[in-house]
């Protein structure tokens, strides 16, 4: 629900910086954010909608969280990637480097 996203987002660091690429109608379509610590960045939120991809917003939305993580002092960077993703990553330099295991737990 928009109530918990807002919350959700709230609750992040001050320092993350959010992104979005809105339509006309202040619509978005896109998103990405960064977080800096020391001279690292973590890039992530990068998405995008269907009916927007193959456009290159994908990967203006990740060069503009690189621009902003630069700019506060990062000078490396790091995310997680879903296969669809992975050429738009590589295509700006970024190298795999292992895979992730998530785990959840019920309550």
């Amino acid at each position: 629900s928009p109530d918990e996203v807002a919350g959700f987002l709230g609750g992040l660091p001050a320092s993350v910086r959010l992104f979005a690429a809105v339509d006309g109608k202040g619509m978005a379509h896109a998103t990405s954010a960064c977080h800096v610590f020391g001279e690292y960045a973590q890039v992530f939120f990068v998405s995008t909608e269907p009916a927007w991809r193959r456009r290159g917003i994908g990967r203006a939305m990740t060069l503009g969280a690189l621009r902003a993580a630069a700019s506060l002092g990062a000078r490396r960077a790091l995310l997680h990637s879903t296969e669809s993703g992975a050429s738009v990553y590589k295509g700006l330099g970024f190298e795999p480097v292992g895979l992730i295991t998530r785990y959840a737990c019920a309550d």
